[in-house]
């Protein structure tokens, strides 16, 4: 790779952090602000909106460039799949 696609790479990468920082951030203050009750410490519903706004924001990256996000919010026809579970 040359300089140029490595900066560009960098700025991305630092452009999709940022992105899911701040949803993360959003997602945490209205929790906060709302005062929902939880049974679950709050480190644990902190790790909950992190993982939230990841998979809201992050891009999937393959050989052949991005695939789309697709999600079953965008697309109701799309139903998400536990890779884990075998039924």
């Amino acid at each position: 790779m040359d300089q140029k696609t490595d900066s560009e790479e960098l700025a991305r990468r630092f452009n999709e952090d940022e992105a899911v920082w701040r949803r993360y951030e959003s997602r945490r203050r209205l929790r906060l602000r709302l005062g929902i009750e939880s049974l679950l410490q709050d480190e644990i519903l902190d790790q909950l909106d992190w993982i939230e706004a990841e998979r809201e924001c992050r891009q999937i990256w393959c050989v052949g460039g991005r695939l789309p996000n697709i999600s079953p919010k965008k697309n109701p026809q799309i139903t998400q799949r536990d890779p884990y579970r075998t039924k």
